[in-house]
């Protein structure tokens, strides 16, 4: 298989990449640059540990996307702003606050996906309260 640029003469930075995104990359390519690196001097303990550190590091920002919540800041501006963010989401000439609930689904913050539909949920209620109640006062 025809890589581009070839492994073979990429840094030793980009081989172990390679070497520890095997989801990322061919099972070819993984082997093509495991060989490379043992030619550069590189021994097979030191490639197998940065693949191991790599999974690891992957498997804790996993972890943390899951658990992140919002902060009492974003809490406030979301309860404030969420009249703007509810019009923003149908129109296409203004810009967007934060990022959709479905854009934080798709890159993993499942818990502030949920906090940040029920806070948008219930604070767009609280303002059609608010504001029904004052413009019956009127």
């Amino acid at each position: 298989m025809n890589f581009n640029p070839p492994i073979k003469t990429r840094p030793d930075k980009e081989l172990f990449e390679i070497t520890s995104n095997t989801e990322d990359w061919d099972n070819e390519a993984v082997l093509i640059a495991k060989k490379k690196l043992l030619k550069r001097g590189y021994s097979s303990r030191k490639i197998e540990h940065k693949e191991s550190v790599s999974s690891k590091s992957k498997e804790k920002i996993k972890a943390l996307k899951r658990s992140k919540g919002l902060s009492k800041k974003e809490l406030i501006i979301l309860i404030v702003c969420a009249p703007y963010i509810f019009i923003s989401m149908f129109s296409t000439f203004l810009p967007r606050i934060g990022k959709t609930v479905m854009e934080l689904e798709n890159e993993g913050f499942h818990k502030l996906k949920w906090q940040r539909l029920t806070v948008l949920t219930l604070a767009n209620m609280l303002w059609f309260f608010v504001l029904s109640v004052w413009l019956n006062l009127f």
